[in-house]
């Protein structure tokens, strides 16, 4: 759940965060104290001291878009228990009309792999936006007019991008876990009619497994356009 911090630094000075990402810093504080709101799992770097050149914080708080409907949804690889390991197989499936949600209903309930989300949309202006996926189930890479912005192992999933006034095409590779495939108990038997029963797994994770087959874009996904500082 998110949680608001207050960060004070050793000493008084100016405070600035670096975006690995980008390769930039942004100035966010000169008495060096810091208040920022994190998500579960979310991380920040700060410098302080002899602070490099810094340039203002781009805010986010201007017209939001919501891309509710539109979405297409193709299987790109999926991963299945061969005789000895996991056999990593291209899909050749066609993209289809899909909702937001769990996949499950179009790939199958043992489907373990990637796929590919694609929208296009339209956007009234030029400039820079932030992108949140929302939920994601389990781990996306995003894609914005050809330019890659980057994977997300866990949330939360936004990137800054820069918007084309016009048609923008929007696309997410999402990753689901390898549950879905060894969770399934046909396949599950099948591995330990050959492989001796890993006692610890049955026992204590894979009843808990059984709680993540849930796998997609989930969203809302929404692209809010900057403000003025």
């Amino acid at each position: 759940a998110p949680r608001e911090c207050r960060i004070a630094f050793p000493g008084k000075g100016p405070v600035v965060r670096y975006d690995p990402e980008r390769d930039a810093f942004e100035s966010v504080s000169g008495d060096g104290i810091v208040t920022r709101t994190f998500d579960g799992g979310e991380s920040a770097i700060y410098v302080t001291g002899d602070v490099p050149a810094a340039r203002a914080p781009t805010r986010f708080g201007g017209r939001k878009i919501t891309l509710a409907s539109g979405w297409t949804l193709r299987p790109l690889v999926s991963y299945e228990a061969g005789a000895s390991d996991f056999k990593v197989k291209p899909c050749a499936g066609d993209a289809a009309s899909a909702p937001l949600g769990d996949w499950r209903g179009l790939l199958g309930n043992t489907f373990s792999g990637k796929a590919l989300y694609r929208v296009t949309f339209d956007s009234n202006v030029e400039g820079t936006a932030l992108l949140d996926l929302g939920e994601v189930k389990w781990c996306a890479a995003a894609r914005l007019n050809g330019t890659d912005l980057g994977a997300r192992f866990f949330g939360p999933f936004r990137w800054p991008v820069t918007l084309r006034k016009g048609r923008n095409v929007l696309e997410i590779t999402v990753a689901n876990l390898l549950v879905n495939q060894v969770g399934d108990d046909a396949v599950r038997d099948r591995i330990l009619r050959d492989f001796q029963p890993n006692g610890k797994y049955d026992r204590f994770l894979r009843p808990f497994d059984k709680q993540n087959h849930e796998s997609g874009l989930f969203g809302p996904v929404t692209l809010t356009e900057s403000s003025a500082p």
